[in-house]
């Protein structure tokens, strides 16, 4: 026999699983602007389209996938902000193997190593170097 309590609790941690989201994709900016969280730090602004179409197509292979950590907001490392006409229109952050973005809450989804290697390589930023540094900390 299940108990009211017992029965409380599975239905409370069912609630609490969050499923997977589907983000929509990002616009493509006029500008990437690549910041380090801390210390604040501009690391580079990606201008080339072809570059920042290369960012842009990384990002939207990662629509799916996303969930609300139960903790509360994941705090990225390095910040892509995308800025069209000079306007904030969209991000994509990199933390501590995870990849997040701010799309009316804050979504993180696991990120491996390969994968931040590869955006390293697209950004031509030091990714790996800044997340090992901040998981020293």
């Amino acid at each position: 026999r299940v108990s009211r309590l017992t029965a409380f609790f599975v239905l409370l941690a069912s609630a609490c699983g969050n499923a997977a989201t589907t983000l929509p994709a990002v616009a493509t900016p006029d500008v990437i602007r690549i910041e380090r969280n801390h210390p604040k730090q501009l690391l580079a602004e990606l201008k080339d389209q072809e570059k920042v179409r290369a960012v842009v197509s990384f990002i939207n292979a990662r629509t799916s996938g996303w969930n609300v950590p139960w903790y509360g907001p994941p705090v990225g490392q390095v910040y892509l902000n995308l800025v069209k006409d000079e306007k904030v229109i969209g991000n994509f952050y990199v933390g501590p193997w995870f990849f997040g973005r701010d799309h009316g809450n804050f979504w993180s989804q696991r990120a491996t190593e390969r994968e931040v290697a590869a955006l390293e390589a697209l950004l031509n930023v030091p990714l790996l170097e800044i997340i090992k540094s901040a998981e020293r900390r």
